[in-house]
């Protein structure tokens, strides 16, 4: 589950270019939510290596976050990487068994 801090977090609209040297001018809060949430519309997209990196970025701001692990977990899969697919799948389960539902 998600911190609670981050729980309700207005999304921020970034550019890629803010996105990827973080200087969002927004809370660590909203940079988390715009980054877990244009993973998952990657994913989507079928753009994996795009998704990583969002998700990635998400990851480091809220290491428990079972979603954006498991969603990572997809792609890697998409790209045909078995080892951290697994591995991120193995971390989202254990931070919620019930990930797969949401």
């Amino acid at each position: 589950m998600a911190n609670s801090s981050l729980i309700g977090c207005k999304v921020a609209y970034l550019s890629r270019s803010e996105a990827e040297t973080g200087n969002a001018g927004q809370t660590p809060c909203g940079f988390f939510r715009a980054m877990q949430a244009r993973g998952h519309i990657h994913n989507l997209s079928r753009n994996y290596n795009a998704a990583v990196a969002d998700l990635t970025a998400a990851i480091r701001i809220d290491h428990n976050y079972a979603k954006a692990y498991y969603k990572r977990s997809r792609a890697y899969l998409a790209l045909g990487d078995k080892v951290r697919s697994s591995t991120d799948f193995k971390r989202a389960l254990k931070l919620d068994p019930n990930v797969e539902k949401d």
